[in-house]
């Protein structure tokens, strides 16, 4: 909003910015991420009550925006991060074993969920399981 002469906001503006009630308190950036609510503002922030979420989030978070779920950047999908979205099966005679780092198992875990990290080793004839971090969580935007 615009200030008067002291720096503190006008009246007129504040006024302004809370005529369009977006249903959560009656403003239209309730949570300041600088994007106006979905509604009666017409805006485009898909969860006006987390900062988080907002169009053009380029962040990923493992715990879900209250409203939008995992989608931080409120383009109707939930996104894995694509440095995540990596999985490495160990299973089976597969020699020689896979060199690639990920998520342990056929398919990446959904957003939220935790699985181990981690990379395949070979023991004998078989693949085994190198676990390089336990159940880590897989991040969404």
């Amino acid at each position: 909003g615009t200030t008067g002469g002291g720096g503190a906001p006008s009246a007129t503006s504040a006024s302004t910015t809370t005529s369009a009630s977006s249903g959560s308190g009656g403003c239209c950036d309730c949570d300041g991420d600088l994007a106006d609510a979905m509604g009666a503002c017409q805006g485009d922030d898909c969860d006006d009550g987390d900062a988080r979420a907002h169009p053009g989030q380029t962040e990923y978070f493992g715990t879900p925006a209250p409203t939008a779920g995992y989608d931080f950047d409120c383009n109707g999908l939930p996104e894995r991060d694509p440095k995540l979205a990596i999985s490495v099966d160990c299973s089976g005679l597969a020699l020689p074993c896979q060199s690639a780092v990920g998520f342990l198992g056929n398919v990446p875990p959904a957003c939220g969920a935790h699985a181990d990290w981690g990379t395949c080793k070979t023991n004998g004839l078989v693949c085994d399981e190198d676990v390089i971090e336990a159940q880590k969580v897989m991040t969404c935007k």
